[in-house]
């Protein structure tokens, strides 16, 4: 997290966030709780936060093993996942994922439907959860366009 300002104005608002480290570099593993820390001081206390591994395609330069990452998400009560961005695997379910997990919160009422909440996903909010654009009720309007 090398601008932490950028981070910290990013995540106000937000109704999930994708916190990363790269499993060759033991390094961004060890800062993970610094990070997830200014994460939840700067955002809401039902922020949906998904833990993502990423490289997975680079096993035989695994500096975390998955099991490590599983245990941190577990203690802090993160979602787990690994992905690759060089293959994409698991990226768009790491997504797809997270963004179930908020459309389940704003089912319980954990999020107030009548304030636009950031959400800056692509279509697979709409696509994989199958709701109507014209019923989603977070989506502020004047930055509809990203949905397009």
């Amino acid at each position: 997290m090398e601008n932490k300002s950028n981070c910290k104005s990013g995540i106000r608002g937000a109704a999930g966030a994708l916190l990363v480290y790269d499993i060759t570099r033991r390094e961004t593993f060890n800062h993970l709780t610094s990070w997830l820390e200014d994460a939840r001081q700067h955002s809401s206390s039902n922020m949906v936060i998904m833990l993502i591994g990423n490289k997975s395609d680079l096993e035989s330069r695994r500096d975390v093993k998955r099991e490590e990452g599983e245990a941190f998400a577990r203690e802090h009560g993160l979602i787990f996942m690994e992905t690759s961005a060089k293959t994409a695997c698991n990226v768009e379910e790491a997504f797809i994922n997270t963004a179930k997990e908020i459309y389940r919160k704003i089912q319980q009422g954990l999020f107030d439907v009548h304030f636009p909440l950031r959400i800056r996903v692509k279509d697979i909010l709409f696509e994989h959860l199958q709701l109507p654009r014209s019923s989603w009720p977070l989506v502020d309007r004047s930055s509809a366009s990203e949905f397009h």
